[in-house]
């Protein structure tokens, strides 16, 4: 995909090296789109993860703080 016909042709010739090249010219795109997608989604898979993790050690931390919590007023109680 990085070479299109550059020879001059007449005719139906022609016509087919340009459909060719048009061809050739929206694969191109299409991957360069496909590319950026894929790298716009990485980064946005990697944000979703460090969010993830982040409330993951919030909520075992709260927990750990209930533990506590409970363990205090279990020591009022007694």
């Amino acid at each position: 995909l990085t070479t299109k016909i550059q020879t001059d042709y007449t005719g139906s010739y022609l016509l087919l090296k340009n459909a060719i090249n048009g061809t050739i010219s929206k694969l191109q795109s299409t991957i360069q789109n496909v590319n950026h997608t894929a790298e716009f989604l990485s980064k946005g898979l990697i944000e979703v993860k460090n969010t993830a993790n982040f409330i993951s050690d919030s909520t075992v931390s709260q927990v750990e703080s209930l533990e506590s919590t409970s363990q205090a007023v279990e020591i009022v109680y007694e």
